[in-house]
């Protein structure tokens, strides 16, 4: 019997989490503890099934929105790529090295396990909302809707270091979130919302059994 695809995600970042844990320990080892927090909205999602009781349904889907913007967070993380000194000194160019490429390779992967893993959790859980609502053109509303509130989210955790812990510290954590707002703060939140809606777009393309030429 074949694993289905919420297994296969699962896998997927196990074998990431622990690989991270035991071998990463120089450039990039922060990324096992930012993989860990994109995991945890992926999970809360397989669990946020329509037929689940509204007692636990809605308590989860709470948690699930607070913990999502660690999923696309990941993606800020590629502006680590320049820890790599890939240059030349001498001749400014790309440099052919084994180090380089395999930190390289391992960047992108993490990010992009979490990237996939955060869309994939968007759409069951928008999905599910729809059905429970009974009301499947709300998807149309709730994808932009949730990926606004995650490229918020980003920027309070990249730009205001306010990560997912310290909303049990609200007296510190408001008076930070209601001050935060100026015009760079809006212009990246907007790029990171179109990076989100552009990759969620590219995955529902790519889940369409269509060929190329149709």
């Amino acid at each position: 019997m074949f694993l289905s695809t919420k297994w296969w995600l699962r896998i997927a970042f196990w074998v990431a989490l622990i690989y991270l844990t035991l071998f990463e320990h120089g450039y990039y080892d922060f990324l096992s503890l930012n993989l860990l927090l994109a995991y945890i909205p992926v999970e809360i999602g397989f669990w946020l099934t329509p037929k689940r009781h509204a007692l636990l349904f809605y308590p989860l889907l709470v948690v699930w929105l607070l913990f999502l913007p660690n999923a696309p967070y990941l993606l800020t993380d590629l502006v680590h790529l320049t820890l790599l000194d890939a240059y030349s000194p001498v001749t400014n160019l790309l440099i052919n090295s084994p180090k380089v490429w395999y930190k390289f390779t391992e960047l992108i992967i993490t990010v992009g396990l979490g990237t996939v893993g955060g869309l994939l959790s968007i759409q069951a859980v928008v999905k599910s909302l729809s059905q429970r609502w009974h009301r499947d053109w709300l998807r149309y509303w709730l994808v932009p809707g949730v990926s606004l509130l995650s490229a918020v989210g980003i920027y309070i955790g990249r730009f205001l270091r306010i990560h997912t812990v310290y909303l049990l510290m609200p007296n510190w954590i408001v008076p930070r979130i209601l001050t935060m707002w100026s015009s760079r703060m809006l212009f990246f939140t907007g790029l990171l919302f179109l990076v989100q809606m552009a990759a969620y777009g590219l995955m529902v393309l790519m889940q369409r059994p269509r060929s190329l030429d149709a």
